[in-house]
């Protein structure tokens, strides 16, 4: 589980403390593809419609899934081609420092390799 994330995602919108979420990697067909896991639907739909920016901020580290649609329309996270992106995107979409979004990279690197292990074995 994303300590650090799991903290500043439930500052952005709060959820149910219980809930475990954590930084997610899979195999894509030329490339790896990283995003958030675990967040319900109902979830992202507040946090879209919070960080309104969300969208803009998706495209300019260029996130290829769920940045097609409009703003709200979508229910999960977006992915992204990197895990630099995808941490730069959540920095920059909910203004975080750069000691927190240092932390949140840390922690996304060391959380992405374990997932993408899991596809190797």
């Amino acid at each position: 589980m994303g300590v650090v994330l799991t903290e500043v995602l439930k500052k952005a919108v709060p959820f149910d403390s219980a809930q475990e979420v954590f930084f997610e990697a899979a195999p894509g067909w030329h490339y790896n593809y990283y995003f958030i896991s675990r967040l319900k639907t109902d979830w992202w739909w507040k946090f879209k419609e919070a960080y309104s920016q969300w969208f803009t901020v998706a495209q300019k580290y260029g996130s290829y899934r769920h940045c097609c649609y409009p703003a709200g329309t979508v229910d999960a996270c977006p992915e992204f081609h990197s895990v630099d992106d995808l941490v730069d995107w959540l920095s920059e979409t909910l203004n975080l420092s750069k000691s927190v979004t240092n932390l949140l990279r840390i922690e996304a690197h060391n959380e992405g390799a374990k997932a993408l292990r899991r596809y190797v074995k």
